[in-house]
């Protein structure tokens, strides 16, 4: 007899199977099916995908729902924000820009904001394209006095935040170092909006979606609707007023789409990204030469809004080429990988927080190159969630019984335990973080992100000189891997100096 899991898996695979048996496919597709089932069941994946060989689709299913309030289910046609997976619609624009003559690679910044300030003048089309512009990410908006939460809700004109680009400080020389950064697909689309004298939305419209004959592919801002768009939600954990923890669905936070723009605030739905995909291994879209030029990596592996892959950082055969690019926004998850130029293509879209479309994509491919799938679980987030329901003792013997076996079901990193140690430190209930880290330590004994975990939870219940030597520990490991430029490194030495301070008022 099944237990309630088991049940549960082959429930949510049959149900996504009714989807299947609509696109008449000729491949098994029972695999793939037990794969996004298992991550829905494990993981509360909430979301649609869609697996295809070459034009033929071999797989569709919808799992959770588009509207927790209404009951409205995912389905094939359900539209999801796709993060940073709209880059690569903004470097299909600039190329047929390009192809055009209205643009060139070797246009620099002077040419097109001649005002911009002199750093930045030299930066070129290709080096934005390619994340080799030296531009800096997100976190980098406090050293100018602004607040990152205030930034992502303000309703701005995309000339408002191409200025406040401008007064960033370059993380490196332009040409020099390949560092992610979407404030350059920012400054790419302004260009597009400036050379054409059209909006980003529009020039989808016209020059993607209208081609490809799709209406669930496209970029509005808040205050224009989109027909069959589902709510982002954060799995997340909460306090209630006795004290006790509870996991539950909220609506993600707000964030308004003027700053998503170019970088994140496209929306498509599964079917659309699969048209897409074939499209841009054709020449529906752009001319060989500029395609090539797309998928050719560069620094990092990284051409034009596209990742490029040897197949065996995939986990499959190193001949094989994967091209994909992800996408995160607060609610919503988002994959798109294309296998040796479209004979298989994956879309993975999803709706909170927990989908890991990523993670659901990798798996598929493994199956469809025979492979058997990794866990859906990750080990750290297994224990945690039984700690809130079950209490520590519980979360214990889970990890105990499953370290004899050598964690066989689970995916083992250390951030998934630090992840939900400063949780538990934030909701001040260092009883769960203390162990949690603990354990997490238990695996991963040089991990210095979980020796800050630690420390935070040390400091939380008030155990000064153990949080001290916690993250003490964690700046000494970091040191010695040679690297202390990252954010555990930061916060360890924050950490470190607080304490300090409030160890000296306290003896004063």
């Amino acid at each position: 007899m099944l237990g309630s899991r088991s049940s549960a898996v082959v429930a949510a695979a049959l149900f996504s199977l009714v989807l299947c048996s609509q696109v008449g496919f000729a491949v098994d597709s029972t695999a793939i099916a037990r794969v996004v089932s298992e991550f829905h069941v494990e993981q509360r994946f909430s979301g649609t995908v869609l697996v295809a060989e070459g034009d033929r689709v071999i797989y569709e299913g919808g799992f959770g729902e588009a509207d927790r309030t209404w009951h409205i289910p995912n389905r094939a046609d359900t539209v999801f924000l796709v993060g940073s997976v709209s880059k690569q619609f903004t470097s299909m624009l600039i190329l047929q820009l390009v192809a055009e003559g209205k643009l060139s690679l070797d246009d620099t910044l002077a040419k097109h904001l001649p005002d911009y300030p002199s750093d930045k003048a030299g930066i070129t089309i290709h080096q934005l394209l390619c994340h080799g512009s030296g531009l800096p990410h997100y976190g980098s908006f406090h050293e100018i006095g602004i607040d990152l939460g205030d930034y992502l809700r303000l309703d701005r004109p995309v000339s408002s935040y191409v200025e406040l680009i401008g007064k960033l400080k370059l993380r490196s020389a332009p040409g020099t170092e390949h560092y992610y950064s979407s404030m350059g697909y920012i400054v790419l689309a302004y260009i597009a909006e400036q050379v054409t004298g059209k909006s980003y939305g529009r020039l989808i419209e016209e020059r993607i979606a209208g081609p490809l004959e799709v209406d669930d592919l496209g970029f509005a801002y808040n205050n224009q609707p989109v027909d069959r768009l589902a709510h982002g939600y954060e799995y997340e954990m909460r306090s209630l007023d006795d004290g006790s923890l509870e996991l539950r669905y909220e609506p993600e936070g707000y964030r308004d789409q003027s700053n998503k723009y170019s970088t994140g605030g496209v929306h498509a739905s599964v079917r659309a990204l699969f048209k897409w995909a074939r499209a841009v291994v054709s020449d529906r879209l752009l001319a060989p030469e500029l395609r090539e030029r797309m998928f050719t990596p560069q620094m990092d592996d990284y051409g034009y809004g596209w990742r490029i892959h040897p197949g065996d950082e995939w986990q499959l055969p190193e001949e094989v080429e994967v091209i994909s690019h992800g996408g995160s926004l607060s609610g919503y998850q988002a994959s798109i990988v294309i296998i040796d130029r479209g004979r298989y293509t994956i879309a993975v879209l999803g709706n909170s927080s927990s989908s890991r479309s990523g993670s659901v994509a990798q798996e598929i491919a493994r199956v469809l190159y025979g492979d058997e799938p990794g866990p859906a679980n990750i080990l750290g987030t297994a224990i945690a969630w039984t700690m809130v329901r079950d209490g520590v003792e519980a979360g214990r013997s889970m990890f105990e019984r499953e370290k004899k076996n050598g964690f066989p079901s689970y995916h083992n990193n250390d951030f998934a335990f630090y992840a939900y140690a400063e949780t538990f430190a934030e909701l001040e209930r260092p009883d769960l973080g203390t162990a949690l880290a603990e354990l997490g330590l238990d695996a991963h004994p040089d991990s210095p992100m979980l020796h800050l975990g630690l420390a935070l939870n040390h400091r939380v219940a008030g155990r000064v000189d153990s949080a001290v030597a916690a993250a003490e520990k964690a700046l000494a490991l970091i040191e010695a891997g040679g690297d202390d430029s990252g954010f555990v490194g930061r916060a360890a030495r924050e950490l470190v100096e607080e304490l300090a301070a409030e160890l000296t008022k306290a003896a004063a």
